[in-house]
């Protein structure tokens, strides 16, 4: 599954998008049996929005009558779409609203936000969400990708969905899921994962056939198992080392600095100029 996120000041205009054809007629749902153009509501908080509604008029007003509490907030219109995997089984619409209620959930958005996810094929759906409620409380969604990547994980475990690559935010990378207790080969190197006074340890096989316990191991294996899925993915310490293997030259010392040629100066005491008659015939 993948979710990709964008934030934006219209609701209306959202919705006007989500329900009409698209940029082209990709956007259809299926009604009594036939594709339609446009998408319907497969779930929502707002008032008065009922599932399966192809009209979004009703729930774009609402959540910009929302936003308009605090205009000051850039970017009110909070929007996700969730596209399956190529591969992937279709969902039903079923499943789907149920999908979207869960990550909802899962996202931490409060329950007096609006909300509502539009379907138009069995492939994908559309979050939009008002980041302010009524009340002009806001959601400030903080590292909104990094949780909404955990979310779409637990959607993924739940309906059996292929898992999708860990995609780096910011500096550092999602780890994956803690790994089950055995035994399992990553990169090339083989770990045992056990249990031992009620926490898990790591171990790594050696060239010799023994087993080493790793410090710190359950991080490093799961640091290793990510780069399995994107070789790309570095945590801060990772990118900060590479960039100053990249930045000095081998042998070169970070202690070493270049000869100040001030310092290297005798030092001469600024001379004073005489006084030039200030203060005479007083």
């Amino acid at each position: 599954m993948i979710a990709k996120i964008t934030r934006g000041g219209s609701a209306a205009g959202l919705a006007a998008y989500l329900h009409g054809p698209g940029a082209g007629t990709e956007h259809t749902t299926e009604v009594d049996g036939r594709q339609v153009p446009g998408g319907a509501v497969v779930a929502s908080n707002v008032p008065g929005v009922q599932v399966g509604d192809l009209d979004g008029r009703r729930w774009g007003r609402w959540l910009d009558r929302a936003a308009a509490s605090r205009p000051e907030i850039k970017g009110p219109v909070w929007h996700c779409s969730l596209n399956l995997a190529p591969g992937d089984r279709a969902l039903t619409r079923q499943e789907w609203a149920d999908a979207a209620t869960g990550f909802v959930q899962r996202m931490g958005i409060p329950s007096g936000h609006p909300w509502a996810a539009v379907q138009h094929d069995d492939r994908g759906i559309h979050i939009a969400v008002s980041r302010v409620n009524d009340t002009g409380r806001v959601w400030h969604a903080r590292h909104d990708r990094r949780t909404a990547q955990k979310a779409r994980q637990a959607l993924e475990r739940e309906y059996r969905l292929t898992e999708a690559p860990i995609r780096k935010t910011g500096y550092g990378a999602v780890l994956p899921e803690p790994p089950a207790v055995g035994v399992h080969t990553v990169a090339g190197d083989t770990w045992r994962v056990r249990s031992r006074d009620g926490r898990a340890v790591t171990d790594r096989l050696g060239r010799d056939g023994r087993w080493r316990l790793v410090t710190n191991g359950m991080r490093t294996l799961r640091i290793a198992l990510a780069r399995t899925r994107d070789p790309d993915s570095l945590t801060l310490a990772e990118r900060i080392a590479r960039h100053r293997a990249a930045s000095f030259p081998a042998g070169h010392s970070l202690t070493q600095t270049a000869p100040d040629p001030l310092r290297e100066r005798s030092y001469q005491p600024p001379t004073r100029q005489p006084d030039r008659g200030r203060g005479r015939g007083r």
